[in-house]
């Protein structure tokens, strides 16, 4: 029975430049003269960039079940619902992959590796504790071989 165990988002905190930089550029008298942007077309795309962002991370789901670790997702190239699961006894590898601020954050990408694909198979982007999620699909693994 696939009972489910964790469902995840990717945190808000993976894109907080996107919040950040309208702050930063706010102490430049003339944020669009670095660009050669008028400051209203700066705004625009700024805000296109947050709208952006908040429809990615509602599109996106990721969750832990007791048989496997899936993903639902929009490709932006044809514009569809992706989902992609990989069962829990074909999972080889379990990576957490963070960078110096996502660390900071508490946040970072968890990629699963399956023996017979190409490469990653599944990476949660931005999630939350990352290493918690990497160990409890190591739990239900029953450890990694």
């Amino acid at each position: 029975m696939d009972t489910p165990i964790k469902t995840l988002a990717p945190s808000i905190l993976q894109f907080a430049h996107l919040f950040v930089m309208p702050g930063l550029v706010l102490l430049i008298p003339e944020p669009g003269f670095i660009l050669g942007l008028k400051p209203w077309v700066f705004w625009i795309l700024e805000l296109a960039a947050l709208v952006y962002t908040l429809f990615m991370i509602g599109m996106t789901k990721y969750e832990v079940t007791s048989l496997r670790v899936g993903a639902k997702s929009v490709d932006m190239k044809s514009f569809g619902i992706v989902n992609t699961a990989v069962p829990i006894e074909n999972i080889t590898d379990i990576y957490v992959r963070q960078n110096p601020i996502q660390a900071l954050l508490g946040i970072g990408n968890v990629e699963v590796d399956t023996a017979g694909g190409d490469g990653i198979e599944l990476v949660m982007v931005g999630v939350e504790n990352p290493i918690e999620i990497q160990n409890l699909i190591i739990g239900l693994k029953g450890g990694i071989q």
